[in-house]
């Protein structure tokens, strides 16, 4: 049982690798300075405030 990888378990362990990878380079894109932060001025916010 424990020396063979069933095509389930290959699917299982591949999805678990897409996933870490996936998160791994989601974070590290969001996380890099490619993009300045928005500023919100008051000449941005619409005229009456907020509800």
């Amino acid at each position: 049982m424990y020396g063979r990888l069933t095509l389930g378990m290959a699917w299982a362990l591949t999805q678990i690798v897409v996933l870490v990878g996936g998160t791994w380079w989601y974070e590290n894109r969001a996380a890099s300075a490619g993009e300045p932060a928005s500023v919100t001025t008051a000449a941005s916010r619409p005229a009456g405030g907020e509800w």
